[in-house]
């Protein structure tokens, strides 16, 4: 039962820890497809495609 987002900023930076000070991992673009793993105060826990798993702020996205 995996939910899944899409992004909708034109750009944002996924981080290695729900905060905006952590550390920068790797950028998505908008109208990428997430799948949602975690979520803690308005950050999304999120794994793409080539596996990577990282946090992005939830108001950045839309669930589908």
């Amino acid at each position: 039962d995996s939910r899944e987002a899409i992004i909708f900023d034109t750009s944002v930076y996924v981080k290695s820890s729900p905060e905006a000070k952590g550390t920068n991992l790797f950028m998505l673009h908008e109208g990428s497809k997430v799948q949602l793993v975690d979520e803690v105060s308005g950050w999304w826990k999120v794994k793409i495609a080539n596996g990577n798993v990282g946090w992005m702020p939830a108001s950045a996205g839309k669930v589908i």
